[in-house]
């Protein structure tokens, strides 16, 4: 699975999905794209959207996109521990256009 960690995701969040192709928007060339750019780059490109901004759902229009995204309680390393089993679960259950919030 395609997976993509948003500026605001602490990049190690990448050691718990070894089995998946993660890599975050700055890995690949979109760091400083804003939301609404970012999310129609990444058309094709993934298959789980990986960010902490709560607001995503009430700024874009998300009917369209074809990937799933995970929304994560904080992107504080340490306060993200206790949802680590959380966090891989839901990123294999997340579905195309789906958005799932921890």
């Amino acid at each position: 699975m395609r997976v993509i960690l948003d500026e605001s995701v602490p990049r190690r969040l990448k050691l718990w999905l070894p089995d998946h192709d993660a890599r975050t928007v700055v890995e690949i060339g979109w760091g400083g794209v804003k939301n609404g750019r970012l999310l129609q780059l990444m058309a094709g490109c993934a298959d789980v959207f990986i960010t902490a901004d709560k607001n995503l759902e009430f700024q874009q229009n998300l009917t369209a996109i074809e990937f799933g995204i995970l929304v994560l309680p904080t992107n504080r390393w340490k306060l993200l521990q206790p949802y680590r089993d959380s966090i891989i679960l839901a990123v294999a259950q997340t579905k195309p256009g789906k958005m799932t919030v921890i």
